[in-house]
């Protein structure tokens, strides 16, 4: 028994010792690493590096977040693609990818993968399908509001075990972006769900450390020279693009990209299944993307000043570019094709009346697209028959900043009503809400606010739009006025209460571009009806075109088509208003 318990002894303690050892092993050649890793990080910031390369032992790993934009341009889904650019030979291995949102300064946890990525056992080169998180999913965890203008952050977890016995080692790779600096791609450049070719251009201050052995980056230029880089990758996605770099590679390569833009490529690019095939060209670009309302006023009164600057200097270039960044955003016949966020400036409208008086009114609805110095002209979307407290949807030709004007009718086309809203950089909801006492009509209540799930209720803690309008009604209907009222005195709120809104507030919430600038509306006298109006609006709902019923809440209204569909239209042989 003494020599039993001297020989477990013995083993124990030699174990311990082996064990001992490779710990001080392991932990001697890792400092170097995270040393380099903290060096990394340190010379980076959230906006400037928006990746962070790994090397966890024989693994060098790279991670991108993505925004994937369906066939119509429009933004469906966030990918998060997993680079490899080495591995070792595993018995096992798989990845788990989460995404955070900041939101009021604190990292939100939205999405976990169910169960595990499965990746190759095999040593070497290797592209993890691209994790694709649908913005439907993700619109049930939190605002998509908080997404496009905040920032994201992916974590892929690896765990993997060895032939030689390790088991359950694991390392996390991360990367933090602001939503506007994201790469886009378009689903039909994911195939089976990996990327088919993107590469990075960058414009300026971006040519260090690029040795004879790494001339390009471009994947379709797959010379012997660049092996180590690019012609392992046969998806076009280089090394250097997702921050993962080899020995000969230093820090300094990684230099500021603050005027980078992601392109995919528009020459035959080299598939992983050694075909050659067309893709189309995609340029990023964070213009249009930051259309706060506290920023609106200011962009306009900087690009104001810049023009006049422009007269003084007789130089036209900066507006020059504004005017062709207009064009490459709308039709030729002018309607705006938004495609920085798939509900921007799409909305759902109910007029709603508390012990209803009236069972339907007509809305005749019109729009007002923004640009750098203005407006549009006023162009129209239609006459519908709304039942009352029934909610309707508008889609596409939309975007935020723009004016929606709705003008409120009886079914004798006598009016009730005016009001204009400015629509929002997400889905908003827009309810119009008329007096219980019809001693009150051309008085209305307009409260609109970002309705991020689309059903139809302003999401908690988001800025309320919530104000009053009234008409001046004249002996000739094309006298009628209307003010935006800057305070509720004289307005009796208890009739315009409604269940499931907020109380009638003392004091009106207005965006700011409707309160400064030269497009303001307080303390404005307007005119309903004008002759700058189109001639399709200058007839009586009904007269010229068709009254669109509104009566139920499945109706949705495409605005782009219906601009079409009359903009061509005038009266003949119909009185007019004027």
């Amino acid at each position: 028994m003494k020599i039993f318990h001297k020989n477990i002894h013995n083993q124990i303690g030699k174990s311990f010792l082996k064990t001992s050892l490779s710990l001080l092993a392991a932990t001697c050649t890792t400092v170097p690493l995270f040393a380099n890793l903290e060096a990394i990080a340190s010379s980076q910031t959230l906006s400037s590096a928006p990746k962070i390369a790994q090397s966890f032992q024989d693994w060098q790993t790279g991670v991108r977040l993505l925004r994937v934009l369906d066939n119509s341009g429009n933004l469906s889904s966030i990918g998060i693609l997993l680079d490899i650019a080495n591995k070792p030979s595993t018995t096992y291995a798989n990845a788990v990818y989460q995404l955070y949102v900041r939101r009021a300064g604190e990292w939100r946890e939205v999405y976990t993968n169910s169960g595990a990525r499965l990746l190759t056992k095999n040593a070497g080169r290797y592209i993890a399908p691209v994790e694709v998180i649908s913005l439907d999913l993700l619109s049930e965890r939190i605002s998509l509001n908080d997404i496009y203008n905040g920032d994201l952050r992916a974590v892929t977890s690896v765990r993997y075990d060895l032939p030689n016995g390790v088991k359950d080692a694991r390392f996390e790779i991360e990367e933090t972006r602001n939503f506007a600096s994201i790469v886009s791609i378009r689903s039909s450049e994911l195939s089976s769900g990996r990327i088919s070719s993107i590469y990075t251009n960058n414009s300026s201050n971006n040519t260090s450390n690029n040795s004879s052995n790494n001339s390009s980056n471009n994947s379709s230029n797959n010379s012997s020279n660049n092996t180590s880089n690019n012609s392992s990758n046969d998806f076009g996605l280089s090394d250097r693009d997702l921050g993962i770099s080899n020995g000969s590679q230093t820090n300094s390569s990684q230099s500021n990209q603050s005027n980078q833009t992601v392109v995919v490529q528009t020459s035959n690019v080299q598939t992983n299944n050694n075909s050659i095939r067309p893709v189309n060209p995609i340029t990023i670009s964070d213009r249009y993307d930051d259309d706060d309302d506290d920023d609106d006023d200011d962009r306009n009164g900087s690009r104001r000043n810049r023009d006049d600057d422009d007269d003084r200097n007789g130089s036209r270039r900066n507006r020059d570019r504004d005017d062709d960044d207009d064009r490459n955003r709308r039709t030729p016949d002018g309607v705006e094709l938004s495609n920085a966020n798939p509900h921007r400036g799409h909305f759902s409208l109910a007029v709603l009346q508390n012990q209803p008086r009236l069972s339907q009114v007509i809305a005749r609805i019109s729009l007002k697209s923004k640009r750098p110095n203005g407006f549009l002209a006023e162009r129209f979307v239609g006459d519908y028959r709304f039942n009352i407290n029934q909610r309707a949807t508008f889609v596409r030709g939309l975007n935020s900043g723009d004016r929606l004007i709705v003008r409120l009718f009886d079914l004798q086309n006598r009016p009730l009503g005016y009001s204009e809203v400015q629509l929002l950089k997400d889905f908003s909801t827009i309810s119009l809400i008329l007096p219980s006492d019809p001693s009150a009509y051309g008085t209305l209540r307009t409260i609109s606010g970002i309705d991020s799930r689309r059903i139809g209720r302003i999401d908690n803690n988001v800025r309320v739009y919530d104000y009053f309008t009234k008409i001046q009604t004249a002996s000739s209907l094309s006298q009628t006025a209307v003010q935006f009222l800057s305070n509720s005195q004289g307005v009796p709120l208890n009739l315009f209460n409604f269940a499931g809104l907020p109380q009638v507030p003392r004091q009106p919430s207005f965006s700011n571009a409707f309160t400064r600038g030269n497009f303001s509306l307080i303390n404005r006298t307007i005119n309903v009806f004008t002759r700058e109006m189109p001639p399709v609006m200058q007839v009586l709902p009904g007269q010229l075109t068709s009254l669109i019923p509104i009566s139920n809440s499945q109706t949705t209204i495409e605005v782009v088509r219906s601009i079409l569909n009359y903009k061509d239209l005038r009266p003949s042989g119909i009185p007019t208003i004027f």
